[in-house]
């Protein structure tokens, strides 16, 4: 297993992929401007600075983004940093996604997503309720498959959301075989909705916080 970047000692080398989870712009005792990314992974958080080009880099490296990064580890006033050689944004294509570095669902997003497809083709059979149902997980599904279900405590990680809907899945199953005379139709789509406005309630997976957006 890849050692993460908390792990690493003062004066080691570091390559590999970190995730940007904060940026502040600040302004340096000759009065030119820096940024500070605050890069991390499963084990933790380091800071980095970027001296040159800052307006470039504000660009290039937005929360959120994933990016590679050479470097070694140094201290200033008794913490790590990553004085970084070199850093790039990762691409599309190179199939490095947020869930490999934060701390994400046992179970992937694709696969969650696919469980509430296939709860909502073939275990709801009223036409419109499905209708319903499928439209909104369609809209939002994007972000459905990984936004958290929390902020913190309440399955605060990336697929979260949809973690915890599957698992509310599960119980909803077990009680149509206890009570029989339940409306399956509505219990089901009932789960499957009953937290999807989460997705406009909270901005960002890695600084979860509350947004005033509108469905």
């Amino acid at each position: 297993m890849k050692k993460g970047i908390a792990n690493y000692g003062v004066g080691e080398n570091f390559q590999g992929f970190l995730l940007v989870k904060n940026v502040q712009k600040g302004i340096a005792r000759n009065n030119n401007e820096y940024l500070t990314l605050t890069l991390g992974d499963k084990s933790g958080d380091i800071e980095s600075k970027v001296w040159d080009n800052v307006e470039q880099a504000l660009a290039y490296y937005p929360v959120e983004s994933i990016v590679e990064v050479q470097g070694v580890i140094t201290e200033f006033q008794g913490k790590k940093q990553l004085n970084s050689n070199f850093m790039r944004a990762v691409t599309e294509d190179e199939n490095v996604t947020v869930a490999d570095l934060l701390q994400s669902a046992p179970v992937s997003g694709n696969d969650l997503l696919e469980k509430v497809y296939e709860v909502i083709n073939h275990d709801i059979h009223n036409d419109k309720i499905k209708v319903i149902t499928k439209a909104v997980i369609q809209k939002f599904e994007e972000d459905f498959k990984v936004y958290p279900a929390a902020s913190k405590n309440h399955h605060a990680y990336v697929s979260g959301l949809a973690y915890h809907t599957v698992g509310m899945l599960r119980i909803a199953e077990s009680f149509c075989a206890l009570y029989p005379e339940l409306n399956k139709d509505l219990l089901f789509a009932g789960v499957i909705l009953h937290d999807v406005g989460k997705i406009k309630e909270y901005e960002g997976i890695v600084n979860t916080e509350y947004s005033f957006e509108y469905m």
